[in-house]
């Protein structure tokens, strides 16, 4: 059986107190828009209920809202899976209005339909499954999570009658002093059984202190009406944690990230400061590694063992090999590193690098699309991009690979053993064979052979007390 999915994304989040759309905030890396979408379609996993469609809501902001989701269909695997309709809330006029207007377009809504808002950092899909494991019916057509907190502040309120039976959500400007004092809350994640929504949203009203329309109060409508409420409480209460300010977020962050520093230092990874240090929830770590204060991991990087990561050095989406030492602030981005890499200080390893066993990068040394065989090394002010370079290279310093003619991007080629002399120039295309040398401040243009020399300069003129006599003049 299918069901579709309404994620509320339409809201400015006026407590965020920005221009920017509160569902664009960034959580871990992860704006709260990629985190919802991605939390949402692994669900088609679940045995009984396969998510159809996503029915997105914009409303503030709805240009960046637009342009973020397009970013992300392109490149996340996961969302690109899914099928993705953005529906227009033109005023935004409450939860229960963006539904409304969510019906008002769409014809086909499959017989069920979940409704999560974009503002739970940490919703998952372990979440929504328990959420979904059981089908709204006719006789029990609505379905919500419930968790409880220590801090209720914000959260509507679960009303239950003398018998535990859910008769009504109470939001919290609307809830008496003694409803306040109630610690399950709504985190607002619903299962719907679709007809019954479509036909009781029509009784909503405006009658409360927000004079909004609530979506809260079809549970009351529900209640009215003699249908059940089915509500399934979920004990892992940060998962369901809403954010309304910058610094409710900033909080959550902190307590996830060291929970998530925590588990990689009970397996063998030490930290120069933990508090300072910044690992996201995908990052692989091999034990005895260390990593210094102010270190980023970023997106699915992975480290292996006995690695030493520097100080403030940005690694995303990079896999390095055991026994590699990367040096104070460097950035990788996207790169591969066997064993025994060594690289910075201040280096920069972009897109499509990969360096084989031993090799060393160092200091103010730029690679792109380059790979480099076992042992070679560039350890000063280089630049190598779209290279290929053999094994037992020795790049001099100041050495550009010259790439880019203004329309292409060209290949140099390196082979095994050759020594770039310093300040040398290669310009692309260029073959330098094995074993060859280039003269220090060369321009190579043209193919070197296997065990030749290549020097491309201009001969030297001395000028005899040139130097002197100019001084003199200026004097």
């Amino acid at each position: 059986m299918d069901f579709d999915c309404i994620i509320l994304a339409a809201g400015k989040g006026k407590r965020m107190g920005t221009v920017r759309p509160k569902v664009l905030h960034s959580f871990l890396n992860k704006t709260l828009l990629v985190r919802t979408l991605e939390a949402v379609s692994p669900a088609e996993s679940n045995a009984a209920l396969k998510l159809r469609k996503i029915f997105l809501v914009v409303g503030y902001g709805q240009d960046q809202v637009r342009c973020a989701l397009a970013e992300a269909q392109a490149g996340n695997n996961l969302i690109s899976k899914i099928k993705i309709e953005l529906i227009e809330q033109v005023t935004q006029g409450g939860t229960g209005h963006a539904v409304q207007t969510v019906l008002a377009q769409v014809k086909d809504l499959a017989a069920q339909v979940a409704i999560i808002p974009c503002d739970l950092p940490l919703i998952n899909a372990h979440a929504l499954k328990a959420l979904t494991q059981s089908i709204p019916t006719p006789k029990t057509p609505v379905r919500l999570l419930t968790t409880t907190v220590e801090n209720p502040y914000g959260y509507g309120r679960i009303i239950r009658d003398s018998s535990q039976k859910v008769v009504a959500i109470r939001e919290e400007k609307d809830a008496t002093a003694e409803e306040r004092k109630i610690s399950e809350i709504n985190p607002s994640l619903y299962f719907f059984n679709t007809n019954f929504l479509a036909q009781h949203l029509r009784e909503l009203k405006t009658t409360n202190a927000q004079q909004e329309l609530y979506l809260t109060d079809v549970v009351g409508l529900a209640n009215n009406h003699h249908y059940t409420v089915e509500a399934e409480h979920y004990p892992e209460s940060q998962v369901l944690s809403g954010v309304n300010t910058i610094t409710e977020l900033a909080i959550l962050e902190k307590e996830l990230r060291l929970k998530i520093i925590k588990k990689h230092m009970d397996a063998g990874v030490s930290f120069e400061d933990p508090e300072a240090t910044y690992v996201d929830e995908n990052v692989v770590i091999g034990s005895d590694t260390y990593l210094g204060s102010g270190t980023r991991l970023r997106a699915n990087t992975k480290i292996g063992t006995n690695c030493r990561i520097e100080g403030n050095s940005i690694i995303t989406n990079s896999t390095i090999g055991d026994n590699c030492q990367i040096k104070l602030a460097c950035l990788l981005d996207s790169a591969t590193l066997d064993t025994n890499v060594s690289v910075g200080p201040f280096a920069h390893l972009r897109p499509g690098t990969q360096l084989a066993r031993d090799v060393h990068i160092g200091n103010f040394v730029e690679v792109k699309k380059s790979t480099l065989g076992v042992g070679s090394k560039a350890n000063h002010l280089t630049y190598l991009g779209d290279a290929t370079i053999g094994a037992a290279v020795n790049v001099g310093a100041g050495t550009i690979t010259c790439n880019y003619d203004g329309t292409a991007k060209h290949q140099t080629t390196i082979a095994d053993g050759a020594f770039i002399g310093s300040n040398t120039s290669l310009v692309a295309p260029v073959t330098l064979g094995a074993g060859s040398i280039t003269g220090a401040g060369s321009v190579i243009t043209k193919d070197v052979p296997a065990d030749a020399l290549a020097i491309e300069r201009t001969p030297q003129k001395n000028l005899a007390d040139w130097a002197r006599q100019k001084r003199t003049k200026k004097s």
